[in-house]
């Protein structure tokens, strides 16, 4: 199994140009000045202001992109995920505080970071179905892997077409100025003066409203278009949560918890429909292209397989799920970083008053009222727009999540 996954790691290398494609590293990006973190996960407290936090995330997220694009364009498997990885926590920073980045910048990285996270998970993809293909065939009858080398063949083929596509989304100038912008964030002027704190309530609220519901919905026979629906919502909701983890307490990191658990079991459900959704799409071409016959049954074999399997995990899901949703641990985090905010807000404000007597301006008018207010809108359009990474088909196995 090792030397078949080392064979398709070989084949990917060598297709990939010895050097990268003109212009690829032409315009580097500077490593940021200062990380918050050298694993990429911001460290973010109470007195973390929305520019400190956005500025931070970019920075990390621009390392992260440094590091791994050689690998990446040398067709190495794990840097190609840490760059999908890389866009999707991006994304995720750029959702939760929008409310601090002019809109249309914030409009355009985030398409240009789906982009990029698209065409990584292109080839990414294909590496989890080889993996889990591989493994199934030798668990069911070792003489079956034999049988379904041509389905592996047929992976290695779509793989490197997959990165050859990424080869050149990453030597584009899309890429060169999505870079660019992520070095220069605009922000708003209020967002120097708003403490990450004061808005992230507000931010939450709707992201575990509409993630708690997905989990009291799902079921063991739900369809796995509606599993995958609860796995968005709970990405979401664990992704903010890792960003704020530093204002919330022992709820917040028990509902981290839970979400890991969680997004484990959903990654091995969606990697279980991505590869039964390939299988079948060998199927229907097979014959057409000439495959024998003992492939074609190998891949019957492996669809019934990963199906019963499927459906296991599904079962697992729901269970975990609506307990989840009954113990009301998503809404016990939320209510703590709620407290923290307060907290934070009464801190402030009482640091601010003696200046505001001094100067004879005592008047109420904090600009974080206004962020707040409008933070409310941006994460009512981030959760009801229609974000295509919400858009589920069974027809392809191009998934725009990483496995858990």
């Amino acid at each position: 199994m090792e030397h078949a996954h080392a064979q398709a790691r070989a084949a990917a290398a060598a297709s990939a140009p010895a050097e990268p494609p003109d212009g690829l590293n032409s315009q580097p990006v500077a490593p940021p000045s200062k990380p918050l973190q050298a694993l990429g996960q911001d460290v973010i407290t109470s007195e973390t202001t929305l520019a400190e936090a956005v500025r931070g995330a970019f920075e990390n997220g621009l390392a992260a992109f440094n590091r791994n694009l050689p690998g990446a364009v040398a067709g190495e498997a794990d840097a190609i995920h840490q760059m999908r990885v890389a866009a999707r926590r991006l994304r995720a920073r750029i959702d939760l505080f929008r409310v601090a980045i002019h809109g249309g910048r914030a409009r355009s990285l985030h398409n240009d970071l789906q982009w990029l996270g698209r065409s990584a998970g292109a080839v990414r993809e294909f590496d989890v179905i080889g993996d889990l293909l591989r493994a199934r065939a030798a668990a069911i009858d070792p003489s079956l892997s034999e049988a379904a080398q041509p389905l592996l063949d047929a992976l290695v083929r779509s793989r490197l077409a997959a990165h050859r596509k990424f080869l050149q989304d990453a030597a584009s100038p899309r890429y060169r100025r999505m870079c660019q912008r992520l070095a220069t964030p605009l922000l708003r002027v209020a967002a120097n003066d708003t403490c990450v704190a004061e808005v992230a309530p507000a931010m939450l609220k709707p992201m575990v409203r509409k993630a708690r519901k997905a989990a009291r919905r799902v079921r063991a026979d739900s369809a796995p278009e509606q599993i995958h629906r609860l796995r968005i919502r709970f990405k979401r909701v664990r992704y903010a949560l890792e960003i704020l983890q530093g204002i919330g307490g022992k709820r917040t990191r028990r509902a981290l918890d839970r979400l890991e658990e969680l997004q484990e079991l959903l990654g091995r459900h969606q990697d279980a429909v991505a590869a039964i959704g390939f299988l079948r799409a060998f199927a229907d071409e097979s014959g057409a292209a000439g495959f024998p016959p003992a492939a074609l049954i190998a891949a019957g074999s492996l669809i019934h397989d990963l199906a019963l399997q499927r459906a296991k995990i599904a079962e697992r899901v729901a269970k975990r799920a609506r307990q989840m949703a009954r113990k009301e641990i998503l809404k016990d985090a939320l209510r703590e970083i709620a407290r923290m905010a307060r907290a934070a807000r009464r801190k402030k404000d009482a640091a601010e008053l003696p200046l505001a007597e001094a100067s004879g301006d005592a008047r109420a008018a904090p600009a974080a009222d206004d962020i707040v207010r409008d933070s409310i809108g941006a994460a009512r359009s981030a959760e009801i727009g229609a974000d295509p990474v919400d858009q589920y088909s069974a027809s392809t196995t191009k998934r725009t999540d990483e496995s858990a």
